[in-house]
């Protein structure tokens, strides 16, 4: 049985910000070491808080929800479908935010990685909205 796809929709964008500040960590502490590496994380939780969580929660609900609800009414709504649609949803979010913050051209490199982030992130979002939902692993038959 499903639970409310609202409730799911509030509290699984919370997840980027999480996913973000534990990818950074890792990657912080594999570069520079445990001590150095561990120095600046009330920044990093910051900095989740101030960019990723908005755009988590915009993304979420002004691409994210119009699509559940989609699949949902064509009886589609299942977790690979959901994870698939979050990481276009989430290629779409992130490019426009590049593209907002920057008025020059994209670097290509700096893009697609961007790019995969935001995906990345978002299936993250996705999972958990699933789990929230409890969003079944094949879609309901007519």
């Amino acid at each position: 049985m499903m639970r409310s796809i609202w409730i799911g929709g509030l509290i699984a964008p919370l997840a980027a910000p999480i996913a973000f500040n534990v990818f950074v960590f890792a990657l912080s502490v594999a570069k520079d070491g445990w001590v150095i590496g561990t120095h600046d994380w009330p920044a990093g939780i910051a900095a989740a808080l101030v960019f990723v969580l908005p755009v988590s929660y915009l993304v979420t609900w002004l691409l994210g929800m119009p699509y559940i609800y989609w699949l949902q009414r064509n009886f589609r709504l299942s977790i690979p479908t959901v994870c698939t649609g979050a990481a276009c949803c989430g290629a779409i979010g992130t490019w426009l935010i590049q593209k907002l913050g920057k008025n020059s051209t994209l670097n290509v490199e700096t893009f697609a990685l961007g790019t995969l982030f935001g995906a990345i992130l978002a299936v993250c979002v996705a999972l958990t909205f699933c789990w929230l939902a409890r969003v079944p692993m094949s879609a309901e038959t007519k």
